[in-house]
Order: structure tokens, then C-alpha cells, then sequence
């Protein structure tokens, strides 16, 4: 069965909050662990990366390694309704809180990045690569713009991994999915 986008991001949301600090902790590690191990993190000259917010999969050990790997790093940076881009920073120093509480480079920061490896926040995603994002848009019409010079891919605990994603024309697909269990690439 599946269910309107509304509903499934309620119920993701509550199993969310309903981890502990400890299980969100030990699952970001795993899934870090997990990336910086790949030939995905080894080949991405490039990490656009969202700034964790709440209890989303905590991004600060990627951010602050890709950072010391000598990778740049671009983090995303609300420039309008249903736009944004992806800034570069030199340092977790460089985000100040900004559009909807969440860290994001300052105005004027470091230069704009179409291109690269996109890790994405989302709050389910099913093995088609559908992602269901917060309903703002920010990332589909991004990706709708840049994608073609991107590889996409979204951070994920192993339960928003979930059998069919409600999902339109103007939803982006994913090219992967990393969880703390498992890569899942587009082939």
C-alpha cells in the first residue's frame, strides 16, 4: 500500500525522534565508516554535503574528514524559495546558523559547487531511488538544474529504507543510497 507523502513523513519523522542519542551516534559512525572505506569517497574530488539538523544521519565526522582528505567541501546555502547552493568551506567554522535554524556557509563564503558527489538528506527512500525530501523542493529542483555532473546520493538509517516512495515527475531519482548496513548503487 502506498501512502500519500504527508503521511509517510509523519510516520519517518516519529521513528526518527524514537531513536536514542547512542543509536543515532553508533549508525553514523557505521555509515562513515562505510563511505570513507568506498571507491565512491575515494574517487569524489568534490562532497556537497547537507549540514546535519536534529536527527538526521549526524554528517560532522564526513564533513570534518573529506575536510583533512583534502577534498573540497561545499555545504548547502538557501538563496531563495526552493533554491540553494552548495558553498565551500575551509572549516566547520564557516557555518553560521541561517534559513530554518541550520547550518549553512555565510553569504560571501568560499566559491559555488555544481559538480560532484551530493549527499542528501531525506526522510525515506525505496531501492528505485526515489527520495522523500521535508517538501520544500530545495533538493529536487537542484538537482533538476545540476544533477547531470553529479553523482547523487542519500544518507539514510537502515529503516528509512523502505519498499515504494511516493514519488512525481518533478521528484529527482537518486543515483544511491548509503545506510550504516549497505551501498546501494543505481546499475
Amino acid at each position: 500500500m502506498i501512502m500519500d507523502k504527508k503521511t509517510l513523513r509523519k510516520i519517518m519523522e516519529e521513528k526518527r525522534q524514537a531513536l536514542t542519542q547512542e543509536q543515532a551516534r553508533e549508525a553514523a559512525h557505521v555509515l562513515s565508516e562505510r563511505l570513507f572505506t568506498s571507491d565512491l569517497y575515494a574517487g569524489a574530488k568534490n562532497i556537497l554535503i547537507f549540514v546535519s539538523f536534529g536527527k538526521e544521519m549526524d554528517t560532522s565526522a564526513i564533513i570534518e574528514r573529506a575536510l583533512s582528505d583534502g577534498k573540497n567541501v561545499a555545504c548547502p546555502r538557501i538563496s531563495g524559495k526552493r533554491q540553494m547552493d552548495f558553498i565551500g568551506i575551509r572549516s566547520r567554522d564557516d557555518l553560521k546558523a541561517g534559513s530554518f535554524g541550520i547550518l549553512e556557509p555565510e553569504e560571501g563564503g568560499g566559491p559555488v559547487y555544481t559538480k560532484g558527489l551530493v549527499l542528501a538528506p531525506g526522510l525515506a527512500f525505496d531501492r528505485e531511488f526515489n527520495r522523500l525530501g521535508y517538501g520544500g523542493g530545495y533538493y529536487d529542483v537542484w538537482m533538476e538544474k545540476h544533477g547531470k555532473g553529479c553523482l547523487k546520493y542519500a544518507l539514510s538509517y537502515d529503516f528509512q529504507l523502505i519498499d515504494d516512495v511516493p514519488h512525481n515527475e518533478k521528484d529527482v531519482q537518486l543515483d544511491g543510497i548509503i545506510t550504516p548496513s549497505a551501498i546501494l548503487t543505481k546499475r
